[in-house]
């Protein structure tokens, strides 16, 4: 997706900047009906599209990451990211304790979500 289009996604209220808290509190291992109960609320109440930042060859970049209620989903790039924002991508993957030797997917920090929300407001 093209960096422009996401910002008119943002602004629609299409995805949400902020990577699902929810995923932080899945149960390691699964024991129980109880368990699998849980997971699959947590699952029904996190699907939808949230942005991350993908480690990938040492270089932070900006995926739109889509959850559906069964957990499975899929990711995409955004292309054409201005220099501003990668800058802000790499810090938050130093926010979230990562390093860009370190291949994973991490949250924006507040400092980038604050930039995409201020360009989202400008289209």
């Amino acid at each position: 997706m093209k960096y422009e289009e996401l910002l008119r996604e943002i602004k629609e209220s299409l995805i949400n900047p902020s990577f699902p808290p929810q995923f932080n509190f899945f149960p390691k291992e699964i024991t129980s009906d109880k368990d699998f109960r849980l997971l699959k609320e947590k699952l029904r109440a996190a699907a939808g599209k949230y942005l991350i930042v993908d480690v990938w060859n040492l270089q932070p970049r900006l995926f739109i990451q889509v959850f559906d209620e069964d957990g499975s989903g899929i990711s995409e790039t955004v292309t054409d990211v201005p220099e501003e924002l990668k800058e802000l991508l790499e810090e938050s993957v130093y926010d979230a304790g990562g390093a860009l030797n370190v291949s994973g997917i991490y949250p924006l920090n507040q400092k980038a979500i604050a930039f995409l929300l201020k360009e989202a407001d400008r289209v």
